[in-house]
């Protein structure tokens, strides 16, 4: 997937799908946007983003996409929501 991704690019996952044979576009699109993104930050959570997070939910409640999307782009939705649920939500 990498690979294809590095020839097509991010926008043309039909393209990636057809030459991956196993997976459809969006399969491939969120393969790469959750797990293998180079930029996607995997390590410790720090404070600022902890309060980054009480914040916006604070603002918006849990639209995970759209905190991830605009506020913290190097977070997975998912992550971003199992953060709160594991530590600052209690």
């Amino acid at each position: 997937l990498k690979r294809l991704v590095a020839a097509h690019g991010v926008k043309n996952w039909a393209q990636i799908a057809t030459e991956l044979h196993m997976r459809n576009g969006k399969q491939c699109r969120e393969r790469w946007r959750n797990h293998l993104r180079p930029e996607l930050n995997k390590g410790d959570w720090t404070q600022d983003e902890d309060v980054t997070i009480w914040s916006r939910v604070q603002q918006l409640g849990t639209k995970w996409a759209q905190i991830s999307e605009l506020y913290m782009p190097l977070r997975t939705d998912n992550d971003i929501k199992n953060r709160w649920n594991s530590i600052i939500r209690k």
